[in-house]
C-alpha cells in the first residue's frame, strides 16, 4: 500500500488497523501546549507567533479515554506544558482515571508541592551544568537558577516524605555542550541515582 496516495483519514484508519492488529500501546503523550518561555537554539516551536494550546475539556476527554482503553502512563508535555493554565487541573485527571503521570519540563515555571503530590516521574530538560551554557543554548538568561531552584525544591519534599516522583534529566547534544557530557553526569548525582538522556539535536 502506497501511504502517500492515501487521505488523511485512511492513513489514520491505516494507523489505527496497525494498532490494534499489534497491540495498543500503554504508554501515551500528550503535548497539551505549544506556547514555551524558552527560545532554545535546537527548537522553533517558540518562533510561532501564534502557538496552539488544547482545550481543557478537550485534553480531559482524551486522558479519561487512554485511562478507559487501559493506558498506563501518560506523558504530558509542551512547549512548556506549565504554561498551560489548568496544568495541575490536567494532573489531577491523569490520576484520577488511574494512569502514572510523566513531565517533560525546562523546570522553570515546576509547581514544586502540586508536582510532588501528582507527578510520578518528571523529566527535566537540562542542557549543560553550568548556567552560562545552558542559558546560552535556552535562549533565556535566569533559565538554570530558576529550574535549579524547582529542582532542588522537588528533590526536598521528596526527601522529607519519603515519596515523590523520580526525577529524570534530559540533555540536547549540541556544539555547545558536546564537551561536557561527563560533567553532566557528575552534575546529576546531586539529584540522587538519576537517568540522563542525552539526545541528538532534532529540528523541529
Amino acid at each position: 500500500m502506497d501511504e502517500s496516495k492515501l487521505s488523511s483519514s485512511e492513513k489514520l484508519q491505516t494507523y489505527i488497523d496497525n494498532a490494534e492488529a499489534n497491540g495498543l500501546p500503554k504508554d501515551a503523550y500528550l503535548q497539551v501546549t505549544e506556547k514555551c518561555n524558552c527560545r532554545c537554539v535546537m527548537c522553533d516551536v517558540w518562533k510561532d507567533p501564534s502557538p496552539m494550546q488544547g482545550q481543557k475539556e478537550i485534553l480531559k476527554a482524551i486522558i479519561k479515554t487512554l485511562g478507559q482503553n487501559g493506558f498506563n502512563w501518560v506523558t504530558l508535555w509542551g512547549g512548556e506544558p506549565y504554561m498551560h493554565p489548568e496544568i495541575v487541573q490536567l494532573m489531577e485527571e491523569v490520576k484520577k482515571c488511574g494512569m502514572k503521570l510523566q513531565l517533560i519540563t525546562n523546570g522553570t515555571l515546576l509547581k514544586a508541592e502540586e508536582t510532588a503530590e501528582l507527578a510520578d516521574n518528571v523529566v527535566f530538560s537540562i542542557d549543560a551544568p553550568t548556567a552560562d551554557v545552558h542559558d546560552a543554548i535556552r535562549g533565556v538568561k535566569g533559565t538554570f537558577a530558576r529550574a535549579m531552584k524547582n529542582m532542588h525544591a522537588l528533590s526536598a519534599i521528596t526527601a522529607k516524605k519519603g515519596k515523590g516522583p523520580g526525577i529524570e534529566i534530559d540533555t540536547t547534544i549540541l556544539k555547545h555542550n558536546i564537551g561536557m557530557l561527563s560533567q553532566m553526569i557528575e552534575f546529576s548525582k546531586q539529584f540522587g541515582d538519576v537517568l540522563v538522556d542525552f539526545d541528538p539535536a532534532q529540528i523541529q
